[in-house]
């Protein structure tokens, strides 16, 4: 319909009389009028359509040459954004190991030990502290030049005065050279605090990648005898595990972290953090080794 001036014609009722109560209907513009169909008038557009006969040595028409693709566009954010969120979906270590019982996008790591500071006295313990952050810092020498400090500093505490008797002294002596005075023999401390020092010692090496040198505070922190049925002598085994594990010898790790296990299932139980973190090792260590099922039911 046109737009144009609506005009508003009364609609009548055919169920009623005419009267003033009949409903109201309401024209906007004027209908089309209807084409006229001349006769024969589909065939004349039908032959229009046809193609006009070719002249002789016509060229052909030239083929219509599209527009060259441009360039790949500059991305924008919301590009960025979508190749972030794939990024991050996709799987981490997609050459991992294909095995039937393991998920390449999850690689399972080990727990490492913490070691809590025996209680000691305020400058010892000022120094312990000190080489604490001095590790998290990545300053590993002075982490390890504090924590000798303390540890000599700390024995030298407990360490007993001698005091020797007075010596008579002659005009004779004061011409001669005092003798050098022999080296006082320094106490050791409490074993669990010896086992602290030297696990916190290869601590340090292991992180800053000097392993051979932590394998040897290890072992040393395996020697300390402790009191019988101790849990702490699983320390070493752990902290001996997490070196071999690093150093890509799972067999041995494996060996340590069992030797944990009985530890501290032995002393402490199965239901403790403790054992769940050695649970969790074993099964790290079994996953290197391509023992899924082991590794499945530790984990």
């Amino acid at each position: 319909m046109v737009p144009g001036i609506p005009m508003v014609q009364p609609n009548a009722n055919p169920l009623l009389n005419k009267d003033k109560d009949a409903p109201i209907r309401t024209t906007f513009g004027k209908l089309y009028p209807k084409e006229k169909k001349e006769k024969g008038g589909d065939k004349k557009k039908a032959a229009a359509k046809k193609a006009a006969p070719k002249k002789k040595d016509e060229k052909p028409p030239k083929p219509i040459l599209w527009e060259a693709e441009k360039g790949p566009r500059a991305a924008h954010s919301l590009d960025l954004m979508r190749n972030t969120t794939a990024d991050i979906e996709a799987p981490v270590f997609p050459m991992n190991l294909k095995q039937e019982s393991c998920n390449v996008g999850v690689m399972p790591t080990i727990i490492k030990e913490v070691f809590m500071p025996p209680d000691a006295p305020s400058t010892v313990a000022t120094l312990i502290e000190s080489s604490l952050v001095y590790q998290n810092s990545a300053n590993y020498e002075m982490a390890v030049h504090s924590l000798e400090q303390a540890r000599d500093d700390w024995r030298k505490l407990i360490t007993p005065v001698q005091r020797d008797a007075p010596k008579e002294t002659t005009t004779a002596n004061k011409n001669k050279a005092a003798p050098a005075e022999p080296a006082r023999p320094v106490t050791l401390l409490r074993p669990e605090q010896e086992l602290y020092f030297e696990l916190s010692l290869g601590s340090i090496y292991e992180s800053c990648g000097k392993d051979d040198i932590a394998i040897s505070c290890y072992m040393k922190a395996r020697a300390i005898k402790l009191v019988s049925n101790h849990p702490d002598q699983a320390f070493a085994y752990c902290c001996l595990g997490s070196v071999m594990y690093h150093i890509d010898e799972p067999a041995w790790a494996l060996r340590c972290y069992l030797k944990a296990r009985k530890i501290r299932e032995e002393r402490l139980g199965g239901d403790t953090v403790d054992s769940a973190t050695v649970y969790n090792n074993l099964g790290a260590t079994m996953y290197m080794l391509e023992r899924n099922q082991e590794c499945k039911a530790y984990f």
